[in-house]
């Protein structure tokens, strides 16, 4: 129902001039209109003391001299001299545009720079990162690894967490993290292709915010990380999983970043992860069993852990020529459901899981690869089994020397000071 519904008795100017400044004085909520014909506006606008003073004057029926338009006021059309009503309207403008995204040098003065592939800005417990405009609807590699663990129930450090496709989406300032579905298709049969998209939805993983203008050369927009990142993303992996079964609660205030790391081709946030059982050392009552999933029994105070997680942005490499799995070969694999024809018995293709292993020299029997496999041996290995670990893993280069490949796999030893990640989704790692 409007004000300009005749079954509703319209205020008169001296009310809505006292409605205008009771709600600044208040804290701004309501703005009183310009005219009893026009609804009720909406504003934000802090209190002033010029309003407390109207508000208090009106509300004993004494004469008010009207406050001057405030110089945001003033910016966003308000004249000077201007009723309340008026200088209102005006301010909540103002602070409607106070909010929005700021000019981008504003938002990162003072702030460290790190260039790659989504370059990176810190300052004190904030990080933003750039988004070129066409890295929004681009696929990624996201990756992400379990770096710091409790030491039982499964939950260790150096665990691999999983790895999705994903691309940003932006709608308005939001910015979505979206995990893609690419497990079913319709390749290039155009309605199926197009059935598979409405059958089949992608996830959301993350929300942030654009928090700056355009980049004034690159065009690039700042988002927010820690709104992004400092969350509970892995919350459905398996190995996190036991946290929540414990009534472990993601605790975002007393998490934070310990590291970014930029490439041209891959960015990776390293994010210390609270977690919090308020209830871990409350005994259970007399009748009741014991819990299922207890709290863990390796911190020094059961109410609080942290773990590790370094999260990658990947750039995806040039793709490479798919392979179906074949059953009398044991591989790991990759399942997708092809539904482009009907031809099949089943839609689901396997295929297999495989290194991208190119001869130097095609025309020889045995060639060394142009990109061998590269193997770390983390710095946690100790010393004493490191020659027998390295050992190991080269021993797989005879399978290798069969299909015509002459030291097919590396193997490379990680600094003590943790030069090399062996967290980066481009490095494999033996922990």
């Amino acid at each position: 129902m409007s004000l300009k519904d005749p079954r509703v008795a319209r205020p008169t100017p001296r009310a809505l001039v006292a409605l205008a400044a009771l709600s600044l004085a208040l804290g701004g909520c309501a703005v009183a209109p310009s005219s009893p014909d026009t609804p009720l506006l909406v504003s934000s606008a802090p209190p002033t003391t010029d309003a407390a003073k109207v508000a208090a004057a009106v509300a004993v029926g004494a004469p008010a001299a009207l406050p001057a338009a405030t110089p945001a006021a003033t910016a966003a059309g308000a004249r000077p001299g201007a009723s309340p009503a008026s200088v209102a309207q005006a301010a909540g403008a103002a602070a409607a545009a106070a909010t929005g995204p700021k000019p981008f040098a504003d938002v990162i003065k003072d702030a460290h720079e790190t260039a790659g592939l989504f370059r990176t800005w810190q300052k004190d417990e904030k990080v933003w990162f750039e988004i070129a405009p066409d890295q929004f609807g681009t696929p990624f590699l996201f990756t992400s690894n379990l770096s710091r663990g409790v030491g039982e129930q499964g939950i260790y450090g150096g665990m691999m967490l999983g790895d999705q496709i994903v691309e940003f989406k932006r709608i308005g300032n939001a910015v979505q993290l979206i995990a893609k579905n690419n497990a079913f298709t319709g390749r290039t049969n155009a309605p199926i292709a197009q059935g598979v998209k409405e059958g089949f939805t992608d996830s959301l993983l993350g929300a942030t915010t654009v928090v700056s203008l355009p980049h004034p050369e690159r065009k690039t927009v700042l988002v927010d990380a820690n709104a992004l990142l400092l969350t509970d993303i892995p919350v459905g992996e398996r190995f996190t999983t036991g946290i929540h079964l414990r009534s472990y609660t993601f605790d975002a205030k007393n998490s934070s970043f310990e590291a970014l790391r930029n490439s041209a081709d891959q960015t990776s946030f390293v994010v210390s992860a609270h977690y919090q059982n308020p209830r871990a050392t409350l005994p259970p009552a007399p009748a009741a069993p014991a819990p299922t999933y207890p709290p863990f029994t390796t911190l020094p105070d059961g109410r609080s852990l942290f773990l590790g997680y370094t999260y990658n942005f990947v750039k995806l490499p040039d793709p490479m020529v798919p392979r179906r799995a074949d059953v009398r070969v044991g591989h790991f694999q990759s399942q997708v459901w092809d539904f482009s024809t009907d031809a099949k018995f089943t839609a689901k293709t396997h295929f297999v899981n495989r290194w991208r292993l190119e001869k130097k020299d095609p025309d020889a029997a045995v060639s060394e690869p142009k990109a061998p496999i590269v193997y770390w041996i983390d710095r946690n290995v100790p010393e004493k089994y490191r020659a027998s670990v390295r050992a190991g893993i080269l021993e797989w280069n005879k399978a290798f020397e069969k299909i015509g490949f002459k030291d097919a796999i590396v193997v490379k030893q990680q600094d003590q000071e943790g030069a090399i990640d062996t967290f980066d989704a481009r490095h494999s790692t033996v922990r």
